[in-house]
């Protein structure tokens, strides 16, 4: 874009450094990129995308820089293609949208919509009104045509207290889609609404639409339904050719009572928070060969046989449904105990069923955050509880359905350590990362046995979300990195070994192990020497590798209360004569201890053990720091898993990368 006229014969500023040329940043004008001097063009609109990308406020204050500057930001369309939080019921966000639509020209791309509840609280109906006018002003200045990507937020109309009103919002968003928004590839809608508009045609409008995500939590639970949302869209004959392009489904707090679904020939992705889909299966089926993630939080589902179909003549019942094959399945995560087990054996009563998933990398029945919660002001839940306790069968069948699954993540699931240790007799030998954090099975003996059961790990978190009695010593942790390092040292090449461990950080404020000996030894001294030596029968070791043997330890405590040795010669040679005539007539050459009481000699016995376990921490620790490939790191406090602060904890990244917020904008 070169110089206008006006602006070409415009003189030059005094003093700019060059002569002859228009107004401009230090006097230099916009030229192409195939000669001239100044700026090129196209990479002064280049650095402008970096700004409009950063801020829009940035974008807006360089167009007013200068002339120049502001001709060739206005004139920019893609400039002015994504519209961000458009505030319904604000008059600044209305002439803001009306520039917008009108810069774009054609071309906006991204729309968001929200609603300001306090601009509409005197007369509730003016919110419809309010939504119609932006409507009509994006399809009158911009058409819509190009528009992408869709969000509509009616959650805060809800303090309104008119549900007819929230419904007719929806029913003319849902219009401007179909008539406007047809090349739309992404339709978000967040409500609190307890119902959807009955037979909604919003696959049916948009042939091209690849993401669609609706969310409904209201106040007041009540009967969320997305009425046949699938089924009465089309026609029965039509029903295959619809939903093509859609590549992830995210539902939120609704209901899904289809009995049959179109074909989903691309669908990749589904997501689903405290939702009812009656076939579940059958849903699933229609995108078996496709489907890479699929996350069922708190998701109730109708017995799966009932869908299938009639029993045969002289058949009392039909039968159980088949397995499920899910050939392209990566990421399964299942939560709440609601949610159907896809590894039980399917009866006509229960809507488990069985799957199959051979390419399944990650899988997780423990607690998850939601995936739909981006609000700061959300009052709902910071987790999710977990499946429901998978038994050992169901357990090792999940182990045969996903040959080559490498993370499994069971955090705060009710499995029993006979449970876990039973199944994983089947586990693959792909298995990388396990997550037993606050679980019965996290103790010293189902440590002691699993270097043997998952020789290839190199991630272990038994780090729970709250302070449970079944969390595994340091001395376990430290037990089974050296005997896993041993057992894969043979296969491994030198340094290749890695193992990260995660687990309980001691608490603060406790003794050390050096200042509890102190204190055995002068509890001891008011012990007698037959006491001393029945102390260490009392004792109860949990050695870590680097600790002393059993023989060692009670040596040690025999040793605390000897008297400390003497010189050979004394100064003046009287001491040491005294003390041979004593031992030569049979006297000891130091007074006998007297006995302690009962009680001082339990007091005894747990100080001990005290001070022999806090030991085996720090030497357990100690280990663990000084192994070549072994890191240990400290889990969060069990508050901080409900709040912003779980995302520091050491295991986040592997399961919770991109929950919470990111989840939602990733998706």
């Amino acid at each position: 874009m070169g110089p206008s006229p006006e602006t070409a014969s415009r003189p030059a500023k005094p003093g700019n450094g060059v002569q002859g040329m228009h107004e401009g940043y230090s006097g230099l004008y916009f030229v192409s990129s195939t000669g001239g001097k100044g700026l090129p063009l196209e990479l002064f609109l280049g650095v402008m995308r970096q700004v409009r990308y950063g801020s829009e406020t940035a974008l807006i204050r360089a167009s007013h820089v200068c002339p120049g500057w502001r001709k060739a930001i206005v004139e920019c369309a893609d400039l002015w293609s994504d519209l961000d939080k458009v505030s319904i019921g604000s008059a600044r966000d209305l002439e803001r949208l009306r520039v917008f639509a009108t810069r774009s020209k054609g071309f906006l791309r991204r729309f968001e919509v929200l609603f300001e509840p306090g601009s509409f609280e005197p007369d509730p109906a003016s919110a419809l009104l309010a939504l119609k006018e932006v409507y009509r002003e994006i399809s009158e200045r911009d058409g819509a045509r190009q528009l992408v990507q869709l969000r509509v937020d009616f959650r805060d109309l809800q303090r309104l207290g008119e549900p007819e009103m929230i419904l007719n919002c929806l029913v003319h968003t849902i219009h401007f889609v179909e008539l406007a928004a047809v090349r739309l590839k992404s339709l978000r809608m967040d409500t609190h609404v307890e119902r959807f508009p009955s037979g909604a045609t919003v696959l049916n409008a948009l042939p091209k639409l690849e993401e669609l995500t609706i969310t409904s939590r209201p106040f007041v639970s009540g009967d969320v339904r997305l009425p046949d949302f699938f089924q009465q869209i089309v026609s029965a004959d039509t029903i295959g050719a619809h939903a093509v392009r859609l590549t992830k489904l995210t539902l939120v707090g609704v209901s899904l009572p289809d009995s049959a679904f179109p074909e989903c020939p691309s669908l990749r992705s589904v997501k689903f928070y405290d939702v009812q889909c009656c076939n579940l299966l059958g849903m699933l089926s229609k995108a078996a060969e496709t489907l890479e993630t699929l996350w069922l939080f708190e998701v109730e589902a109708d017995p799966a046989n009932r869908y299938l179909p009639p029993a045969p003549d002289g058949v009392a019942q039909k039968d159980v449904p088949g397995a499920l094959e899910l050939p392209r399945l990566v990421d399964l995560r299942l939560a709440g105990g609601s949610t159907p087990s896809f590894w039980a054996p399917p009866n006509p009563t229960t809507s488990d069923f069985v799957v199959r998933a051979p390419a399944a990398s990650k899988v997780s029945l423990g607690w998850q955050f939601p995936f739909d919660i981006d609000d700061d002001d959300n009052d709902d839940e910071a987790w999710i509880p977990p499946a429901k306790s998978p038994t050992a069968e169901a357990l090792a069948t999940l182990f045969r359905n996903t040959p080559t699954l490498t993370k499994l993540n069971l955090t705060s699931c009710g499995i029993t350590a006979p449970t876990l240790m039973r199944a994983l007799a089947f586990v693959p030998s792909s298995l990388t990362t396990l997550c037993l954090g606050g679980t019965s099975a996290t103790t010293d003996d189902c440590l002691d046995r699993l270097h043997m059961l998952v020789p290839n790990l190199k991630y272990l978190d038994v780090f729970g979300p709250t302070d449970a009695s079944g969390e595994p010593s340091l001395a376990a942790l430290a037990r089974f990195a050296h005997r896993l390092k041993q057992r894969r040292s043979l296969t491994s090449w030198v340094g290749a070994f890695h193992l990260t461990l995660i687990a309980r950080e001691p608490a603060e404020g406790r003794e050390m192990a050096s200042e509890l000996r102190n204190q055995v030894r002068a509890i001891l001294l008011t012990l007698s020497p037959a006491q001393v030596s029945h102390v260490p029968s009392r004792l109860s070791v949990n050695p870590p590798p680097n600790a002393p043997s059993f023989a060692e330890i009670e040596q040690e405590l025999i040793a605390l209360t000897a008297p400390p040795a003497k010189p050979l010669l004394s100064v003046n040679g009287v001491a040491n004569g005294q003390a041979a005539a004593a031992a030569a007539d049979g006297q000891p050459a130091t007074p006998s201890r007297p006995a302690g009481t009962q009680q001082v000699f339990d007091d005894a016995c747990k100080l001990a053990q005290r001070w022999i376990q806090e030991r085996e921490d720090e030497l357990a620790v100690q280990f663990c720091r000084q192994t070549l490939g072994v890191d240990l790191c400290w889990g969060n406090g069990c508050d901080d898993w409900c709040y912003d602060s779980h995302s520091q904890h050491p295991g986040y990244s592997e399961w919770h990368a991109v929950a919470g917020r990111d989840e939602d904008e990733a998706a």
